[in-house]
């Protein structure tokens, strides 16, 4: 059954329109004129019904009203619009032509709040269609104080309480938190050893579940309403040195190539408090506690009551439209641990190519790897392909769902995959277009190549995110890449291309890193110091999903 749901989109601020009187935004490449009236707001397209004149530029007065012969009344001031072209002149109450009533302004339908306002549109969605709202409160500094809150930006946290908070979890009785820390931007400060990135986020309501199957209870993610920490994130940092943890620097060189030097960040360590804890173990109790670090901190921020949302969802209906999916692989099984929580708690062990709504993914149904390469969970939840497909979602194209698939060690498991990854997309799903991006290197090559051959077999346009390494410096010693049908690849830059990054006076995470080759002869270097590193071991400089800031161009 098809209905019609309204969706709020933020337009503007009342205080910035009341200030001025009005405001011009652009609102599906529609210019809108909001104005603000005797207390009141009110929309109209920026097209004048006499000769297609930016009306809305024009100037807002008063009028003569009706009187006797011989008397002059002026009224109605700040409720007149006047045309910048020709003069004539509309009511801004009704959109009425203040001559002929029959000629009006295009109304646009608006609603406003205490702080906001908003244009109302209407979409036809059919019955039953997944809706999440992303409710988003915008960090601009973080600092130590009473109480754990958010106001106008700033997030505060009692630090004891939410120490008192994670040590209370069963899920860390074989852990011991070592460090906590505040990092901010523009600061001389190095983190390292970072394990995972997490995005701060909680759900909001009764009989909710934070990402089910590894902390709440089973349910499908990607419905209701969560609470977003926006330019925020939680590090979870390592008490295992590994060549494959991160370092994220907030001032020098690095800060060109990684998102995350820009935003705030909680930091936490915590080491086993045995040393025979299987190493699967401490990364799992890792994970959870980046989860429930970040819970804590978006569920005290959503006590406070914020304008700023988004609404996820694929019921949208332009049949004319291109069907794109997206194919997006959670995990490699040439590294990997029995019980990583990867796919709504599970291993993907034995996971089969699976159609997910995208809202899933954006939700916490899929949790990163252990193996930090190229990919951390902040990445998942914040998928740049997603997020850029449901922009043009209903505009270019239909956004008609995500297929999850896992890198496979045999070739009869990779013909497996291949061939079901075919037939969801092009028969289940209907796709026209595809995006297809991996995880790892190597043996994912191969996945990612069979992928892309398979669904433009099916004459599906098919495009795919990858990396290249620093073999010949091109993209083609990318596997993927010699494909006669790869011939549409987006990437992400160079792993391996290194770079000189300053020394910094503050370091949180330990005393020394790396070694980065892995090579078990070679020191580790003091933390602070100036180093040489690649691209691929500075947090978040190298996304496999597509959220890099460098890139490789063809020449």
């Amino acid at each position: 059954m098809i209905k019609d749901n309204i969706i709020r989109h933020q337009v503007a601020r009342k205080a910035e329109v009341a200030n001025i009187g009005k405001k011009i935004v652009e609102f599906n490449g529609q210019e809108i004129g909001i104005f603000h009236v005797n207390g009141e707001y009110y929309a109209w397209r920026n097209i004048c019904p006499h000769a297609g004149a930016p009306v809305c530029e024009g100037i807002v007065h008063g009028t003569n009203l009706p009187s006797n012969v011989y008397e002059y009344e002026f009224g109605l001031e700040g409720e007149i619009l006047r045309c910048p072209w020709h003069g004539w002149e509309f009511n801004l109450k009704s959109g009425e032509q203040l001559v002929d009533e029959h000629v009006k302004l295009k109304k646009v339908p608006i609603e406003a709040d205490n702080t906001n306002i908003y244009i109302c549109k209407k979409e036809r969605v059919r019955e039953g269609t997944m809706n999440l709202k992303m409710s988003h409160y915008h960090i601009k500094s973080v600092k130590w104080g009473e109480d754990t809150q958010y106001n106008a930006g700033q997030l505060t946290i009692n630090r004891q309480y939410l120490l008192n908070y994670l040590k209370s979890k069963k899920e860390f009785s074989d852990i011991e938190l070592t460090d906590i820390d505040l990092i901010s931007p523009n600061t001389s400060t190095r983190v390292v050893n970072i394990f995972d990135v997490f995005a701060a986020r909680a759900k909001v309501g009764e009989h909710e579940s934070d990402y089910p199957g590894v902390l709440g209870g089973m349910k499908p993610a990607g419905e209701g309403e969560t609470a977003v920490l926006d330019d925020f994130t939680v590090l979870v940092l390592s008490s295992k040195q590994d060549k494959d943890n991160k370092i994220l620097d907030m001032s020098g060189p690095a800060v060109e190539v990684t998102p995350y030097a820009n935003m705030c960040h909680l930091a936490i360590k915590a080491q086993p408090k045995n040393d025979d804890l299987p190493t699967g173990e401490y990364y799992g109790a890792l994970k959870q506690l980046g989860l429930f670090a970040g819970c804590y901190l978006a569920y005290a921020a959503s006590k406070q009551v914020t304008n700023l949302a988004s609404v996820y969802h694929t019921g949208s209906l332009n049949e004319e439209l291109p069907k794109a999916v997206y194919i997006c692989m959670i995990a490699s099984h040439q590294k990997s641990e029995p019980g990583e929580p990867i796919l709504y708690g599970d291993d993907v062990s034995g996971l089969l190519p699976t159609i997910l709504h995208p809202n899933e993914m954006l939700d916490g149904a899929v949790i990163a790897p252990y193996w930090n390469l190229g990919i951390d969970t902040y990445s998942f939840q914040n998928n740049p392909v997603v997020l850029n497909l449901y922009e043009k979602h209903g505009v270019e194209v239909n956004f008609s769902g995500v297929v999850v698939y896992v890198a496979n060690i045999t070739r009869e498991k990779r013909a497996r995959s291949v061939t079901m990854i075919q037939n969801l997309v092009s028969s289940v799903l209907g796709a026209d277009i595809a995006i297809v991006s991996k995880l790892g290197g190597g043996i994912p090559e191969s996945d990612l190549m069979m992928t892309i051959e398979a669904l433009e077999e099916k004459e599906i346009d098919t495009s795919a995110v990858i990396w290249s390494s620093y073999n010949d410096g091109t993209i083609e010693d990318s596997l993927s890449a010699n494909s006669t049908a790869a011939d549409a690849l987006a990437s992400v830059g160079c792993y391996d291309i290194k770079l000189d990054i300053d020394p910094q006076n503050k370091v949180v995470g330990g005393d020394t890193v790396g070694p980065f080759s892995g090579d078990p002869n070679e020191d580790p270097l003091p933390a602070g110091s100036a180093l040489q590193v690649h691209y691929r071991t500075i947090s978040g400089a190298i996304s496999q999903l597509g959220a890099s800031k460098v890139a490789m161009s063809e020449i």
